[in-house]
């Protein structure tokens, strides 16, 4: 019975320490996120013009393609991404 025991506790224990796979953004947080997204190029065009251009995804593209992307990628990983535009912004609006 003892060994049942420990054997229980051992695989609890494993599984706490394993890597949790990071939870995917909901489609509400993506619609948000999108948006935020189209109005940080719209910004970017008129302001900083060189930050926009077609082959750079993080400044082009419409709804739809931010909107997948945010499905497809964990909060974090969105929430960095549009860190990461505010951040050129700020940079582009000092220069």
């Amino acid at each position: 019975m003892k060994l049942i025991q420990y054997a229980i506790v051992a695989s609890l224990i494993l599984s706490a320490s394993l890597p949790i796979k990071a939870q995917a953004a909901d489609p509400r947080f993506c619609d948000d996120y999108a948006r935020a997204t189209l109005r940080q190029i719209d910004v970017a065009e008129h302001e900083c013009g060189n930050l926009a251009t077609p082959d750079n995804p993080r400044w082009s593209g419409g709804y739809r393609h931010h909107y997948d992307w945010c499905l497809a990628v964990s909060y974090r990983q969105a929430g960095d991404e549009r860190e990461a535009r505010r951040e050129g912004l700020d940079i582009c609006r000092r220069h």
